[in-house]
């Protein structure tokens, strides 16, 4: 039940962006708190003029649409494990967004909504940009653990949609970018120390980490493993009922 505390007084709001409009340029990453980078962005670029519209909500938004020229597909918890929001704060401005028709729940998780990506894409692009529109073989900070091709019989959508959302070890599902034929899956740590990234370019396979001490490379390079070994039974389980089908197709002709 939605009660008084729940509404955004406008007023209120109007008054915390006069006072405080430098501490709502900063947006934080889940791991603030342990000393890595913030990142500045200009609000003007953002700003979808709504009253009702608050910090948090623009936060979300710059979230989704980090790069404008691609898809990010984040679930509840990876939200809020990326901008380091409350669990109730998240659940509201979640459902202001969406009940404005700026974000939308999907199968893969929140994404922005068509006409609010025209909306923003009519101002001024953000300032910053972590992921570019050509994703590159290697990303500035990481380092790469694994490289393959991916199996010919497995087609990228199936791995993407088969690791979605999956937990590895110590590692935590934070999110999705979809680009031209390209991908890129996101974990964390439970600490919110390290990351790991699996970028599915063209038909190759890369797994990178921002782990920077031994232990955490060590851990990473486990966990990348189990990835990897997850992605391929799905492609021999999925060789193995193609050929079951075409067994019984064959019995029957």
């Amino acid at each position: 039940m939605v009660t008084d505390k729940d509404i955004v007084n406008k007023d209120i709001v109007n008054k915390e962006k006069g006072n405080n409009q430098n501490a709502d340029n900063i947006i934080s990453s889940p791991t603030s708190n342990k000393n890595l980078v913030q990142i500045l962005v200009e609000k003007e670029n953002i700003e979808i003029y709504n009253p009702d519209l608050g910090a948090n909500d623009h936060k979300i938004l710059l979230l989704l649409n980090d790069n404008s020229e691609l898809n990010h597909y984040y679930t509840f918890k990876g939200i809020m494990r990326k901008i380091n929001l409350h669990q109730q704060s998240l659940s509201r401005s979640l459902q202001r967004l969406e009940s404005l028709e700026l974000i939308e729940k999907t199968m893969m998780g929140y994404k922005i909504t068509k006409e609010c990506k025209t909306q923003l894409s009519k101002r001024r692009e953000a300032n910053f940009s972590s992921i570019p529109i050509k994703i590159p073989i290697e990303s500035a900070g990481f380092t790469q653990l694994i490289q393959t091709h991916v199996p010919c019989d497995l087609m990228t959508h199936d791995i993407v949609a088969a690791l979605t959302g999956k937990w590895f070890d110590t590692l935590r599902w934070l999110g999705l970018v979809e680009g031209d034929n390209e991908y890129l899956l996101q974990w964390i740590s439970t600490d919110h120390k390290v990351l790991v990234n699996l970028r599915i370019l063209s038909r190759y396979i890369i797994i990178e980490t921002n782990a920077t001490n031994e232990k955490d490379r060590m851990e990473s390079m486990i966990s990348s493993y189990k990835i990897l070994d997850y992605a391929t039974k799905l492609a021999k389980n999925k060789i193995n009922r193609c050929s079951s089908t075409q067994y019984e197709l064959d019995i029957f002709d």
